[in-house]
């Protein structure tokens, strides 16, 4: 993907779930609802621009904060939040 459109692409995406009074509950549990999204989310993880790459890790640490999204995570290969989950026991 254009960098440029992956770039315009996470910051609509971060405006959309972020906002002043915090993460938008709602709109973050619709997006993980989505087929694709966690693993949009960790292939934006290897973007070489680096606030794409930030803003699509915080927007995945929020989305597993449900278990059910730690797993998928998993599957695509992103194993942060397991392992933290591993260590909290």
């Amino acid at each position: 993907m254009d960098s440029s459109v992956s770039k315009a692409a996470i910051n609509l995406l971060y405006e959309v779930l972020h906002d002043s009074s915090g993460w938008n509950t709602a709109y973050c549990n619709d997006l993980s609802q989505q087929k694709n999204a966690i693993t949009f989310l960790v292939e934006l993880l290897k973007s070489p621009t680096r606030e794409v790459a930030e803003k699509a890790e915080a927007i995945l640490m929020k989305l597993c904060d449900e278990e059910e999204n730690i797993l998928k995570a998993a599957e695509a290969h992103w194993y942060k939040p397991l392992v933290d989950r591993v260590n909290e026991g």
